[in-house]
């Protein structure tokens, strides 16, 4: 940025979130595009014909969304304020804050995906219990990061990696668990719909969530931080248990 002299324009290093958005409007027309072909040759003549989809909707699957969504929302949140709980309160430089928080998420996060992924292959008996592994997972992970909040830059940097790889492997639960319920010739619109439902709550509701909280109570950013771990695990339990309450959804073929 600052070779173009764009460090010394008005909002200085602001225009990066900016140029981040160029490739994903690049991305999105050729998606489109090709999505477009894609649709065109199914609907052509001579080929089978498209399937037609049926809404992968109800209550039940609206509230196994949410459920899923709250690993999601704690990850997104981490993510957000870790580089500026580092800098406040451990005296990191900014950059260096980032560069350790970052470092941590990017091990945690992919490495508990991985562990979820074959504690689901490995233990059949753990695929009919996704949504229980989820608010388990989930509420283990306030442990390390309580932890992490309270202790030595080594001793919380450890524990925020701890924290991120519980919560890979309760993301991945919730996956797993929406996959379970839905029909397979429905997975793919419900899976749009899930990935939509989990990127608002996540990144729309959590960094806000955390930010608020932090100015509402004594331990700033820290406290923010764990009133928004506490209060997803808490809501992760009664959605589950709201849903169980209800019927499972029939897994019967789509109605052509």
């Amino acid at each position: 940025m600052a070779w173009f002299g764009v460090g010394a324009a008005p909002y200085g290093w602001r225009w990066l979130c900016v140029v981040t958005i160029l490739p994903n409007i690049v991305l999105l027309i050729v998606l489109i595009r090709w999505r477009a072909k894609v649709s065109g040759a199914i609907a052509a003549p001579g080929s089978a014909a498209a399937p037609t989809p049926t809404p992968a909707g109800g209550v039940r699957t609206m509230l196994l969304y949410l459920l899923a969504a709250m690993p999601v929302l704690v990850i997104q949140s981490l993510a957000a304020w870790l580089p500026t709980l580092m800098a406040r309160q451990h005296g990191l430089e900014p950059a260096r804050a980032a560069m350790v928080g970052g470092i941590a998420m990017l091990i945690g996060s992919p490495l508990g995906q991985g562990l979820g992924g074959v504690m689901m292959a490995r233990w059949p008996q753990a695929r009919e219990r996704g949504g229980p592994a989820l608010v388990m997972l989930l509420a283990l992970a306030i442990v390390p990061a309580l932890v992490a909040v309270s202790a030595g830059t080594t001793v919380a940097v450890a524990g925020i990696t701890l924290a991120a790889t519980m919560l890979g492997m309760s993301a991945f639960a919730g996956l797993f668990m929406v996959q379970q319920e839905i029909a397979p010739a429905r997975r793919a619109q419900a899976s749009g719909a899930f990935l939509t439902v989990i990127t608002l709550v996540g990144i729309g509701i959590g960094p806000l969530a955390a930010g608020v909280a932090s100015g509402l109570n004594a331990g700033g950013i820290a406290g923010g931080l764990m009133i928004v771990m506490i209060a997803a695990a808490a809501t992760a339990l009664l959605l589950l248990i709201v849903s169980r309450t209800m019927g499972r959804p029939s897994m019967g073929p789509a109605v052509p």
